[in-house]
């Protein structure tokens, strides 16, 4: 595990940057921390890294899908924010078990700790991201 601190904007520009070049062509990203310490921030960026733009996190509607990203690898990036969910079964109207049977893929989900279980498929390569804030540092560690 790398902890990287995230000073300010440009910071985690940079480091999206980065992360954004080490994709697997079927690649999970599990996205967790408190409130407020930068998760969607993260995806912001991270999408933008990937040639697209965001307009909203999907609090509220669980599941959005970036298209027309110009990344080569991963033109269409899905995102999930699972803070409202109650169980495992509440995934099941949004698309997401379909996610995993397409030939490659990107995925960020907020919250992932609150699935149960480790329910991703081997074949699919996953990225843990752990955000946290420490006086008025903002801290990523990877693993």
């Amino acid at each position: 595990m790398k902890k990287h601190k995230i000073s300010d904007f440009e910071a985690l520009s940079q480091f999206c940057a980065k992360i954004s070049q080490e994709l697997g062509p079927r690649q999970i990203i599990l996205l967790n921390g408190p409130m407020a310490s930068g998760k969607t921030t993260f995806v912001k960026y991270f999408i933008e890294a990937l040639g697209g733009s965001i307009t909203s996190s999907p609090t509220y509607a669980i599941h959005q899908s970036y298209s027309q990203l110009t990344s080569k690898l991963h033109p269409q990036a899905d995102h999930l924010d699972l803070y409202r969910l109650k169980n495992n079964y509440d995934l099941e109207s949004t698309g997401f078990w379909d996610l995993f049977e397409e030939d490659k893929g990107l995925i960020l989900i907020e919250w992932a700790d609150r699935l149960e279980g480790e329910w991703w498929p081997a074949s699919w390569s996953v990225l843990s991201l752990r955000f946290s804030v420490q006086d008025e540092n903002r801290f990523v560690e990877v693993s």
